[in-house]
């Protein structure tokens, strides 16, 4: 399974509620050519939009403002994501959507991350859930390959100990990928971890009313040592799915080696 991940940043012009509405009503439906059945972007297995609610004392995660969209693609292989950027990057794909993205977005801070995926699953759901991500920095003596196999160890205890926990699924970026980007479509360059400290892309669905403080306990706990606490905010976010997607994670996973 080939996972992507983009970070997005709205317009200055835009409130979060308009950014959503847009995001949402038009930018996700942006699929066909109007008038035809034909897609204009090639659809993945999953298409996730998560929207942070930050609170004013956390941490910026990037250098600069909160981004304001965490956007999930999940492929079967990576020729199938290549595809769909072929569109994106041809006629009439790239017109369309290039103006399209200048309606709501920043495109010059947009970011992209292929990303490995691992996932612990403790029990099943069909209720509406709750929805924590954590934004990961680890601690700078430890090297990135070494904190994804520690935290892995880690994660794999400390899932089971929190009450109501559904799913657990942590994404690690992967900076030296050729596919990973920062700078937006249109200038592209490779991820710099200095510009972009983000070791961690780690999300949590609980069940409703589960405690939520006792949850950040014991993640905080647990990772002591591995992440620069300070700057490695849990924050909710509103999930949107598309039509196809399972109600928490996806379930497919790749083991971290």
């Amino acid at each position: 399974m080939f996972k992507v991940v983009f970070f997005l940043w709205r317009r200055a012009d835009f409130s979060r509620a308009q950014f959503i509405d847009y995001y949402e009503n038009s930018h996700a439906n942006l699929t066909k050519h109007d008038g035809t059945d034909e897609l204009l972007v090639p659809k993945a297995l999953d298409y996730r939009r998560n929207f942070p609610i930050w609170r004013t004392e956390q941490h910026p995660v990037f250098d600069g403002p909160h981004f304001d969209v965490m956007t999930e693609m999940w492929f079967n292989r990576q020729s199938e994501f290549e595809e769909q950027l072929k569109t994106v990057t041809t006629s009439p794909g790239k017109e369309r959507i290039s103006a399209d993205e200048a309606k709501f977005l920043d495109r010059a801070r947009q970011a992209l991350f292929i990303v490995t995926e691992c996932a612990t699953e403790i029990s099943h759901a069909d209720d509406p859930l709750t929805k924590i991500v954590r934004f990961g920095q680890r601690q700078p003596q430890v090297s990135r390959q070494q904190f994804g196999k520690r935290y892995e160890r880690a994660a794999r205890d400390f899932s089971r100990q929190i009450s109501g926990l559904v799913e657990h699924r942590r994404s690690y970026p992967m900076f030296e990928h050729p596919l990973s980007f920062q700078g937006g479509h249109h200038n592209q360059t490779a991820p710099d971890d200095t510009a972009f400290p983000l070791d961690l892309v780690e999300e949590f669905w609980l069940r409703k009313g589960a405690d939520i403080s006792a949850m950040n306990t014991t993640v905080q706990n647990a990772s002591e040592g591995l992440l620069d606490q300070p700057r490695s905010p849990i924050v909710p976010v509103e999930e949107f799915r598309s039509p196809w997607g399972r109600p928490a994670a996806p379930g497919w996973a790749h083991r971290l080696r």
